[in-house]
């Protein structure tokens, strides 16, 4: 099938941004200033609730400027000295995930701004969409009120992207025939709104390559913005999605940071520069030196510098490469990067 028609919508958007160069035609950030990191995958309200912090605008805006780490373990790492991978806040993408309810929404839509009432949080954006794990909950009546949260909660100007969503099929009840059909189901649905509403997806997948490679296809136009999220295989699994999806990158987290993971990091490898993304998944996935503890989003720095001793390349050539990427693939406002 064919790229749709921008809705206006879209059309707003796309007539405020315009892609970044590529990432080997980019100049590199002035030595006297910090790099910048975009933390494509993060969970915002969970992450402060774990943090027992209130979800406000002022409180967000203080967290993510000076994010409160802890010590890493051991003092010893090599990445734990001072300085080691400084970077700035440059951005992050809220993932929502729930059913959409009105409080829910509303909550998340006010922390991101730019509403008409209040300014625009820079730097931060959302997506909305139903984790398979919670696909069973989700009334897909196009007239009931989940369908009509989510579609208000993508119509806001700072939502770019339908997810995260997908199949998961880890657990042992994931896997029976009414789970796997729900599953299914929700996915397919939040593929073609996407679609309708010209929007990048966010792909939830675990032990469901081929089901999730077939809704892709059967879904989505060629070359659609996909971002498959949180990859925790190997390199040989992830190949189709990068042949078959010539729009797909690919978020990696704190998971290459682990000693026993080298199969992700053979992953990590096998992904073109201009298709890596970095991810927190805060607050899950937390990288080394801070297991244990909560993921934030200032946690992606480590990620980074993983990802760019794998690459062979240097921090700020990561850094920079991957906010090229979400610019590009969100279709964010160039006036923010």
């Amino acid at each position: 099938p064919k790229l749709s028609n921008r809705s206006s919508v879209r059309l707003t958007r796309s007539k405020m941004s315009s892609s970044p160069p590529s990432a080997t035609a980019s100049a590199p950030p002035p030595a006297s200033l910090p790099s910048k990191y975009f933390d494509s995958h993060t969970h915002i309200q969970s992450t402060l609730s774990r943090l027992r912090r209130p979800a406000t605008p002022t409180t967000v805006s203080g967290f993510l400027a000076s994010p409160p780490l802890p010590a890493p373990k051991p003092k010893s790492h090599p990445l734990a000295a001072p300085g080691a991978v400084a970077a700035a806040f440059g951005g992050c993408l809220n993932v929502n995930c729930d059913v959409p309810s009105r409080i829910s929404v509303d909550l998340a839509l006010k922390l991101a701004g730019g509403d008409g009432e209040e300014e625009p949080r820079l730097g931060f954006f959302n997506s909305f969409g139903v984790h398979p794990h919670n696909a069973k909950d989700f009334d897909m009546d196009p007239s009931g009120r989940h369908v009509g949260e989510l579609r208000r909660a993508l119509a806001h100007p700072r939502t770019v992207a339908v997810g995260e969503c997908g199949l998961d099929y880890f657990q042992p009840w994931s896997t029976t025939p009414d789970n796997l059909a729900c599953q299914r189901e929700v996915f397919r649905f939040q593929l073609r709104l996407a679609v309708e509403l010209d929007m990048p997806v966010v792909v939830h997948t675990r032990d469901a390559d081929a089901d999730t490679i077939a809704d892709l296809e059967e879904c989505l136009p060629q070359g659609w913005p996909v971002h498959l999220h949180c990859w925790t295989a190997s390199g040989e699994r992830l190949r189709p999605f990068l042949d078959k999806f010539e729009g797909l990158c690919v978020g990696f987290t704190g998971c290459i940071t682990f000693k026993k993971a080298e199969d992700v990091r053979g992953a990590v490898a096998e992904v073109p520069l201009d298709r890596l993304l970095l991810e927190t998944d805060a607050p899950y996935m937390v990288p080394e030196p801070f297991r244990g503890a909560t993921a934030m989003p200032d946690m992606v720095r480590y990620v980074a510098a993983k990802m760019a001793e794998v690459k062979q390349v240097d921090l700020d050539t990561v850094l920079q490469a991957t906010r090229d990427n979400a610019w590009r693939l969100y279709r964010l406002p160039r006036s923010e990067y």
